[in-house]
């Protein structure tokens, strides 16, 4: 009877541990499919960034030039096609690390 007993607490304890690693891999597994999803939400977040930066800076060099055209004269329209032409382009970092 005494073996009996052992012989359940010792089955029941390997379940237990069996268990324990079975819910361990689990965790690790949503961790590693979360991780991906963040991953992919970052490559087209770096995308979209880029495209809006070429997007903000052509719209600074072009567009916003071309419709001053009409607006300035002389000096005033030289220094405002020199500085809307000279704009940097916009630092836009991806948060997503």
């Amino acid at each position: 009877m005494v073996n009996l007993r052992r012989i359940e607490l010792t089955a029941n304890n390997n379940l237990v541990e069996l268990m324990k690693a079975q819910e361990r891999e689990m965790i690790d597994a949503l961790i590693q499919s979360e991780k991906s999803k963040v991953t992919a939400q970052s490559s087209l977040l770096a995308a979209w960034l880029a495209e809006q930066k070429l997007q903000m800076s052509d719209f600074a060099t072009a567009t916003l030039n071309n419709s001053l055209k009409g607006g300035f004269s002389g000096n005033a329209a030289t220094a405002a096609t020199n500085y809307l032409t000279n704009i940097p382009q916009p630092n836009l970092q991806n948060p997503i690390k």
